[in-house]
């Protein structure tokens, strides 16, 4: 029922931002839901990161139809925090932060109800140690979790946090 698009390994290939959007377009025309990756190679201490944000969304999600972006999760999958461990994984504050600014550069192109509502899942560097307080503190939905999911016992335990949070 879901694809996902736009994933750091697929970027690493060449796949591009107009690559994201036309596959956006033709799993919503099949059906599917698609869940957008996005995210900085570096966070820089100047906020730069933003603009770059602030560019792939704007060039992933503009001339989408309203209802389109109901079908729509966004991963926020910063790849400075991929495949690392649990102190270098975004701290919740700075999560919460980075989801904000998301929702607000999409409520330029839709509605704020809809920006409101828009998932936002996170998918750089969660673990069983940080999955709680990034849950409970970090404004997310869930997550798109990585290589803790090849142990089942780390991913249980990711998944009890989402609901205790």
């Amino acid at each position: 029922r879901h694809a996902i698009l736009g994933h750091s390994e697929r970027r690493a290939m060449g796949e591009g931002n107009s690559d994201i959007k036309e596959k956006i377009r033709r799993a919503l025309f099949s059906g599917l839901a698609p869940i957008v990756c996005i995210g900085e190679k570096l966070r820089d201490a100047d906020g730069k990161y933003l603009k770059v944000l602030e560019s792939d969304i704007k060039e992933i999600f503009v001339g989408l139809k309203l209802g389109d972006f109901k079908k729509i999760i966004i991963a926020y999958e910063p790849l400075w925090a991929i495949g690392k461990g649990t102190e270098d994984a975004v701290s919740p504050g700075k999560l919460q932060e980075t989801v904000l600014f998301i929702r607000k550069v999409m409520s330029s192109m839709t509605p704020p109800q809809i920006a409101r509502k828009l998932p936002i899942i996170y998918g750089g560097s969660v673990t069983s140690e940080n999955a709680f307080s990034l849950a409970k503190d970090g404004g997310i939905s869930g997550f798109l979790v990585g290589h803790e999911s090849l142990n089942p016992t780390n991913f249980g335990e990711i998944a009890r946090a989402l609901l205790r949070a």
